[in-house]
């Protein structure tokens, strides 16, 4: 969430698609992951948080010991 908006590996986190899907199963978005895995530890609004370096680092050292 620190790059910058015209850095391709955020702009590959960030896309979405306008084409129609196929048949079957939706495929997992990794975005969905991470939302769930945020939710479960109690976070709200993490992508802010993600861009203060110091918090984001005391967060995930939390995560670590929830485990």
């Amino acid at each position: 969430m620190r790059m910058k908006e015209e850095e391709i590996p955020r702009r590959m986190i960030m896309l979405q698609l306008g084409s129609q899907r196929g048949r079957g199963r939706p495929r997992w978005q990794w975005i969905v992951g991470v939302n769930g895995d945020v939710v479960a530890l109690g976070m709200r609004n993490w992508k802010a948080k993600a861009l203060d370096r110091f918090g984001w680092k005391k967060f995930l050292e939390a995560a670590q010991t929830r485990k």
